[in-house]
């Protein structure tokens, strides 16, 4: 409907990033993810909406279904593990998807501050369920998660020590639990969740505050 207005209303509306990035996330958060890639590629070029828009197609490309992944997910890290010929099927794809993250991580501009694509380039490590590379993963996060070099816009009052406490990166803690589940280490992921838990809602965090709930929920 707003989509039709939008058109209505200017012409060139079609032809607009933020348009192709706003259709986007209603074909992503439809379960159409081929879709959403589609429009989220018109917009990757824009200066302005090309950042948010390459984002979001590598997380499609890193977990199309939109699957709260858990320990469940895979069979085995490292080794066939007795996999079926579909199985492997659709692990040389989720390979081919790895592989295009990572050049569209290339894409991004980055900016002081933006976390976001250090932990995109850890949750590739992680989609290869390589062990050697998850391994990496979680301690390049763990790593992001103890060091002091927090961006201000991370940080929020604590009235009860009458000063400022950082505000640890959500992201980073959600990718540290997910590096182990797939390292079958739940208790470890569990606690990691645990410290989301504690973290106040902010529009920034919200998905990946989301995906933190469901992660520690499916956990119990």
């Amino acid at each position: 409907k707003f989509f039709e207005q939008a058109q209505k209303a200017s012409p060139r509306a079609a032809f607009e990033a933020g348009f192709s990035y706003c259709n986007g996330l209603y074909e992503w958060y439809s379960g159409n993810p081929n879709e959403a890639l589609k429009h989220f590629n018109k917009a990757r070029k824009d200066s302005d909406w090309g950042n948010s828009a390459i984002y979001n197609m590598i997380e499609i490309c890193l977990n199309p279904d939109n699957e709260t992944v858990g320990g469940e997910v895979f069979d085995s890290v490292d080794g066939d593990g007795g996999r079926t010929s579909v199985d492997k099927e659709k692990s040389e794809g989720e390979m081919m998807a790895v592989k295009t993250a990572e050049k569209l991580l290339k894409e991004v501009r980055h900016k002081s501050g933006d976390l976001r694509p250090q932990i995109l380039m850890n949750m590739s490590l992680i989609a290869t369920k390589q062990k050697s590379n998850v391994e990496k993963a979680v301690n390049n996060f763990v790593e992001s998660c103890s060091s002091e070099q927090t961006p201000a816009m991370n940080q929020t009052p604590n009235l009860a020590e009458g000063g400022i406490r950082k505000r640890e990166h959500v992201g980073a803690l959600y990718g540290m639990a997910t590096g182990y589940m797939v390292l079958k280490q739940v208790p470890r992921a569990r606690n990691t969740l645990k410290r989301v838990a504690k973290i106040s809602w902010t529009i920034q965090d919200a998905e990946d505050l989301e995906k933190s709930w469901l992660l520690l929920a499916d956990i119990y």
